[in-house]
Parts: structure tokens; sequence; C-alpha cells
């Protein structure tokens, strides 16, 4: 499969002209900086209509133009196992340096599916799918994050077993996905 860019679509008109313009004209700077003007004008087109309409996702890309690079310079479904495969170690960091991580992969995750949904290289199924299975992730995570602050600070004791492996960081606290999530049908504005 080819990388994002080449398999994405404008989704409409560009309702907000102006906005599309300086979103685009500010994520030039970070393009020549980083080397990959050409993959941003490539991408003009189907951007403009995304940050003509939606102000989070121009803020996004703005934000971190290197995150929108990586996003339109890869696979989608690639992008999205990278995404899930770095919220893993964040399960061993520190609590501000695991909630700092989670929101920056959430940022990615949200820019990834947005553009792949919007241009239409994912279908329902596959929007849905990554959300959740990020949701999973990210919950896996919070809960063996707070487990060790949890021992750290007294509050789980000494005797209580911290675990790894597949019983989860506490054997007997779990998470039950239900609803949306169980369902692995999550979108943009669920929450969990």
């Amino acid at each position: 499969m080819a990388e994002l860019l080449d398999d994405i679509l404008p989704c409409g008109p560009v309702v907000d002209a102006a906005a599309a313009t300086r979103t685009l004209e500010r994520l030039t700077s970070g393009a020549e900086a980083g080397g990959w003007t050409e993959t941003l004008n490539r991408a003009r087109p189907v951007l403009a209509p995304v940050f003509g309409a939606a102000p989070y996702l121009a803020a996004l890309s703005t934000r971190d133009p290197e995150r929108l690079r990586r996003v339109l310079t890869s696979r989608p479904e690639a992008r999205l196992d990278a995404l899930l495969a770095a919220v893993g170690p964040l399960a061993m960091a520190e609590t501000a340096e695991a909630e700092r991580g989670l929101r920056q992969l959430k940022a990615e995750l949200h820019l990834l599916t947005a553009l792949a949904d919007l241009g239409g290289a994912w279908d329902l199924d596959a929007v849905t799918g990554a959300l959740s299975r990020f949701a999973d992730a990210a919950v896996a995570c919070a809960i063996s994050v707070a487990a060790r602050e949890a021992r750290a600070t007294g509050r789980l004791g000494d005797g209580d077993a911290l675990n790894d492996g597949a019983a989860g960081p506490v054997p007997g606290l779990f998470s039950i996905a239900m609803g949306k999530h169980g369902a692995f049908e999550l979108n943009y504005s669920s929450d969990i």
C-alpha cells in the first residue's frame, strides 16, 4: 500500500479559504525547514478543505508540522501500528511523561484517522477500529502507570503484586470496555 498522501482525495469544497490559506502558510516554514516542501505542495488540494473546516486538525498540524509529514508520508496502517507500539513503553514512564506522551500520540492518531477518513482511504470500520484500538492501548497504559504510582505513594501495599504479564499490572484490577468502545465503534467525540 502507498503512503497516505497517495490514497486520499479532497473531501469537499474549501469552506473557509482564509483559514486554509493561513494554516498552509504557517506550515510552509516547517516544511521548508524539514525538507518536505514538495510533499506539502502535493498535499495542498487535500489539506485545504480540511483546514478550512476543521480548526482542531489545523492546530494539530501547525503545532507540530513534523507530525503532519509523518502522517502524510506513511502507510496509514503502518503509522497506526507505530502509534500503538509507542504506547507500550509509556506504561513504564513517570506519570507526567506518560500523560504527555499519550496526549502527543492521541493527537497524531486523530490527525491520521481524520485525514484517512475524510480523504476516503479508510472506511467506517477502519476509523472506529483505529480509535478503539488506541483507546484500549491508552487505558492499559494508564492502569499500569496508576498502579506504579499507587505503589510508590503507599496506596498499594508492598504485598500487592505488580505484574507486567497478561494478568495486568495488578491482578484482579481490570477495565471492561462496554458500549461503543466494547463494540469497537468509538468515534471522534466518544469518551470512555
